[in-house]
C-alpha cells in the first residue's frame, strides 16, 4: 500500500511539474504574441504616415511643376 501511495505521490509531483511547464510556455507564447502585435501596430502606423507623406509630396511636386511652367528655356 505504501508503494502505491509513493507511486501516486511521484505521479502527482510529475503532473504538477508538467502543468507548471505548460503554464510557463503559455506565458512566453502570450508575451511573444503581444510583442508581434505591438510591432504590427507600429508598422501600420508607419505605413499610414508614409501614405500621408506621399500625398503631400505629390502636392508639392504639382506646385513645383506649375511654378516651373512659367519659365522658358532659350
Amino acid at each position: 500500500m505504501t508503494e502505491s501511495l509513493d507511486g501516486l505521490d511521484r505521479s502527482q509531483v510529475k503532473l504538477s511539474e508538467t502543468v507548471s511547464h505548460v503554464s510557463a510556455v503559455s506565458e512566453e507564447m502570450l508575451a511573444s504574441t503581444q510583442e508581434v502585435s505591438s510591432v504590427s501596430n507600429g508598422q501600420l502606423a508607419l505605413g499610414e504616415q508614409l501614405v500621408q507623406l506621399s500625398g503631400r509630396l505629390e502636392e508639392v511636386s504639382r506646385q513645383l511643376e506649375t511654378s516651373l511652367a512659367r519659365f522658358t528655356v532659350r
